[in-house]
């Protein structure tokens, strides 16, 4: 496993997981936390924020896409796609 900081990419967000094994899970956990569940209950629409995203700040109406979404920033994934 990987053994190196993640830094969060949420716009305006200083937070940083320390060097652990754990790291993913820190930062998945201060996502979840900070960002995701802060807009569980708004009136408006559901936004990513991650500051590499080309979703970035698109309104959907789905807390389950967002919480999927954000969690593929942090989470690395080995295989790609061969299907257009």
């Amino acid at each position: 496993m990987e053994n190196e900081s993640k830094r969060c990419m949420w716009h305006n967000c200083s937070f940083v997981a320390l060097s652990t094994e754990d790291n993913n899970a820190n930062l998945v956990e201060h996502v979840k936390t900070k960002h995701i569940q802060s807009q569980k209950y708004s009136k408006s629409k559901f936004r990513c924020h991650w500051s590499t995203c080309k979703n970035y700040n698109v309104p959907s109406s789905s807390y389950n896409w967002l919480e999927r979404h954000v969690i593929d920033h942090i989470e690395k994934h080995p295989f790609f796609c061969i299907i257009n």
